[in-house]
C-alpha cells in the first residue's frame, strides 16, 4: 500500500475512507474524531508514551471530512514516527 511506502502526496479518497473504516471498526475513531486512548491500545507498549503526544498534536490538523481526517491523522503520525510502520500490519 502506498501509505506503508510513505507516499503521502496521494489524494486517494478510497484510501482515506479505508483508513476511516479501519479506525471506526477498531474503536479508534468515534463519530468525527480520533479517540487517542483507544488508538494507543493498538500500538506496542514501547511507543505508547511518545505516540500519545504525537496523536494529540496530529488530531488538530484541519481536514475536509471524516475520511480526510483519518488520512491526515495517519499521515501526520507516520511522518512523526516512521518506525511504527515496521510494526503495524494494517497499512
Amino acid at each position: 500500500m502506498k501509505l506503508k511506502a510513505a507516499d503521502y502526496n496521494q489524494n486517494d479518497q478510497q484510501l482515506k475512507c479505508y483508513l476511516l473504516c479501519f479506525m471506526q471498526k477498531n474503536g479508534i475513531f468515534d463519530k468525527d474524531d480520533i479517540n487517542v486512548e483507544k488508538a494507543l491500545r493498538h500500538l506496542p507498549r514501547g511507543v505508547q508514551g511518545p505516540s500519545k503526544k504525537t496523536l494529540e498534536y496530529c488530531k488538530k490538523i484541519p481536514s475536509n471530512d471524516a475520511c480526510d481526517k483519518a488520512f491526515q491523522l495517519a499521515k501526520c503520525y507516520f511522518k512523526a514516527q516512521p518506525e511504527i510502520l515496521k510494526t503495524v500490519s494494517f497499512v
